[in-house]
């Protein structure tokens, strides 16, 4: 599954990384938009939801411009 929120820095309660006892299993990973874009463009992301979700936040953004 996928989804998609806003979270700000006083929003946060934790580092992350999701509850185990509901079977989350959760990484966090920073990565700067333009090396984002340039993973994506190259085909180095192999997973189907962070595809979906980079494309979705790339497009996103071109649409606020």
């Amino acid at each position: 599954m996928l989804y998609y929120t806003e979270v700000g820095n006083t929003d946060k309660i934790a580092a992350g990384g999701g509850q185990a006892s509901e079977g989350e299993d959760i990484h966090i990973t920073e990565v700067v938009l333009p090396e984002l874009w340039r993973s994506l463009d190259a085909g180095e992301i192999m997973d189907a939801n962070t595809i979906i979700g980079v494309m979705w936040l790339r497009r996103k953004l071109e649409m606020r411009k």
